[in-house]
């Protein structure tokens, strides 16, 4: 406001009165992004003390309070996207890092080459095709296997390329927005036909 006092749009929206329903996209799309990284975290064998290991002189300059967060590489060309899912993730005990800042050093050297990383990679890019593309170059180059890199998408036509390139993707995760929020509209409709109240369906929501 005017006189500096912070409000989110759902409090704005609730003041107002202007929806009986609201959907926090914001919250849904980090408690999907979040939930992947916990699944990643939970399966790695050599845990969060050995990924904090591989970020090398990288960590060293941190305050003692990042040193304690998880780290996660994420791979974007947008500064403002990097700043905001780092800040949302922060909440969240991640420490959002660009792969520039992990230094080279942190893979351990076998005869064939270098191990791929071993910290979890969020694929931000501009278009669908883009983030799909990045993903499959990353895993093929050998910087990150499969099953440690997740494609954000925006929209269902990433959908379908991610399919064209199953087999060589592999296990990589997957998070598409758009998908979500249907999910959720859906989730809302359903409540609403079997006769649940707009605060109900907000509890619930929220």
């Amino acid at each position: 406001s005017g006189g500096g006092r912070k409000s989110t749009v759902k409090e704005v929206i609730e003041e107002l009165s202007l929806a009986e329903i609201v959907i926090d996209a914001r919250a849904l799309l980090v408690m999907a992004i979040t939930a992947w990284l916990d699944q990643v975290y939970s399966e790695k064998v050599t845990g969060q003390k050995d990924m904090n290991r591989c970020t090398g002189n990288a960590r060293k300059e941190q305050t003692s309070e990042e040193n304690a967060m998880k780290p996660v590489i994420l791979e974007t060309p947008s500064n403002e996207w990097f700043l905001s899912i780092k800040a949302e993730l922060r909440k969240h005990g991640y420490l959002v890092m660009d792969r520039a800042d992990v230094p080279p050093n942190h893979h351990r050297k076998e005869e064939n080459g270098l191990l791929p990383l071993e910290i979890p990679v969020l694929v931000y890019e501009r278009t669908c095709a883009d983030t799909v593309h990045t993903v499959h170059s990353m895993i093929d180059a050998g910087i990150v296997r499969s099953e440690s890199v997740c494609a954000l998408l925006s929209d269902p036509d990433g959908l379908g390329e991610l399919k064209r390139h199953a087999d060589s993707l592999g296990g990589a995760g997957l998070i598409c927005s758009s998908q979500i929020y249907d999910q959720a509209y859906e989730y809302v409709r359903k409540r609403a036909t079997e006769g649940a109240c707009s605060s109900d369906i907000q509890t619930e929501l929220d």
